[in-house]
C-alpha cells in the first residue's frame, strides 16, 4: 500500500514543505503519528469497518481451500486502503509535510538518526565499562 494521498490533480490542503529531523522532532512526530493511527484504526473507522463485517463472515473451510476470497472482499479491502490513505494524507499535511510519502521519509530519517545515537551511546558505555575493568 502506497499511502500516497489523493489523485495527481488533487490540491494539498495546505502549502507545505517537509520538516527537518531534529533532536526530538523525529520521536515527537512518530508519537503523534502512532496516536493518530491508533485513534483512526480503533475509534474513528468503526462505522466504516462495520459496513464490511458481513462480507468477511464466512466458513473457515472456504478460506482454507481458497474459495473464500471474493471480489466483494477485495473491493472492501481497496476501500479500506483508500480510506487509510486519505486519513494519513490529511494527517501528514496537517503536520506540515508535502505528502504522506514525505512523512514516511521523515520517519525513516528519524529512525536512522536515533539508531546512530543509540550506537554512539553504546560505544561510550562500552568504553566506560572497559575503563572500570582496567582499574
Amino acid at each position: 500500500m502506497s499511502m500516497e494521498s489523493g489523485s495527481e490533480d488533487a490540491k494539498p490542503l495546505v502549502a507545505a514543505t517537509s520538516p527537518t529531523v531534529g533532536e526530538d522532532k523525529g520521536r515527537a512526530f512518530v508519537t503523534r503519528m502512532t496516536e493518530h493511527a491508533f485513534r483512526v484504526l480503533n475509534l474513528e473507522m468503526d462505522d466504516f469497518l462495520d459496513q464490511f463485517v458481513d462480507i468477511f463472515d464466512q466458513d473457515f473451510e472456504e478460506l482454507k481451500n481458497g474459495s473464500g476470497e471474493t471480489l466483494g472482499q477485495y473491493d472492501a479491502y481497496k476501500k479500506y486502503v483508500a480510506e487509510l490513505d486519505r486519513r494519513f494524507g490529511e494527517f501528514a499535511l496537517r503536520e506540515g509535510f508535502s505528502s504522506a510519502g514525505a512523512a514516511f521519509d521523515f520517519v525513516q530519517e528519524a529512525v536512522s538518526l536515533d539508531a546512530r545515537r543509540v550506537d554512539e551511546q553504546l560505544q561510550e558505555l562500552e568504553l566506560a565499562i572497559q575503563a572500570i575493568q582496567r582499574s
